[in-house]
């Protein structure tokens, strides 16, 4: 039956509330998908807003930023992140970046008092705290050794049609 070949590829899941049900794909990583959609749609808009960056801009980024945290000594595959980033194109960027090597990643809100952030630190134990800009000093705050932090910095693009 044509269900039967659907549930074969991935696992149903239901929402919150029980009530729909839906296939999720257990067969392609994050990653994996986004390559794909970077192969068919590169010069699209895949971040919106005040960081706006286009698919091709956000790999690019990406594969900065796993360079960087290889460069400060993070282990990769099976080792955690934090990510203590506002909201935006760079952050995505470090996400991917963490899952492309890999690893395991939780992100953390910039505005968390520094004893929420510590108690977080505590209990993930990350190998690499991936930060950029202000918020670099709320993770010395909150406990995060020097040698964890890997401030990363964006370089500015190239301008296309269209942008200014």
């Amino acid at each position: 039956m044509a269900g039967d070949a659907i549930a074969a590829r991935g696992t149903m899941a239901a929402d919150d509330a029980g009530s729909r049900w839906a296939l999720a794909d257990t067969e392609s990583s994050i990653p994996a998908r986004f390559a794909r959609v970077l192969e068919a749609r590169a010069d699209h808009v895949a971040i919106g807003g005040d960081s706006e960056l286009t698919y091709r801009e956000l790999d690019a980024l990406a594969g900065g930023f796993l360079s960087a945290c290889r460069n400060r000594g993070w282990p990769g595959p099976g080792a955690r992140a934090a990510l203590l980033m506002r909201h935006g194109g760079p952050q995505m960027a470090a996400a991917l970046a963490i899952l492309r090597g890999g690893g395991a990643m939780v992100t953390l809100n910039p505005s968390d008092p520094p004893a929420r952030l510590a108690e977080i630190r505590e209990t993930v134990a990350p190998a690499l705290v991936v930060t950029r800009g202000t918020v670099l000093e709320q993770a010395r705050t909150a406990g995060f050794a020097e040698e964890q932090m890997s401030p990363l910095r964006t370089r500015s693009r190239v301008s296309r049609p269209g942008r200014a």
